[in-house]
């Protein structure tokens, strides 16, 4: 079974997920890159994703528009935050 991780940093997934296969991302949280969290959403199929506020909030929505993966669950804000560090226990340090 894969060990659940999520990443404050969006990076992070990247650095850490081909390095050892049997990592799987659960949530992600990032600033205002939406085309890198784009990217990582459709690699990755977390499920809980925070960025910065409403307005990068409403630019993922519409650079997720059409595809016909699973959604992630989206939020933004301090409180986007706190639901990603919440969305699975503890098992690793967070970055």
């Amino acid at each position: 079974m894969p060990q659940r991780l999520r990443f404050h940093c969006c990076s992070t997934a990247d650095t850490a997920v081909p390095h050892e296969p049997r990592l799987q991302i659960e949530g992600l949280a990032a600033g205002t890159n939406v085309k890198l969290l784009n990217e990582q959403i459709r690699k990755f199929n977390p499920k809980i994703v925070s960025v910065a506020n409403d307005k990068v909030l409403t630019e993922l929505k519409e650079a997720l528009s059409g595809w016909d993966g699973k959604m992630p669950e989206l939020v933004c804000g301090e409180q986007g935050l706190i639901d990603v560090a919440k969305c699975v226990p503890s098992l690793l340090p967070l970055c």
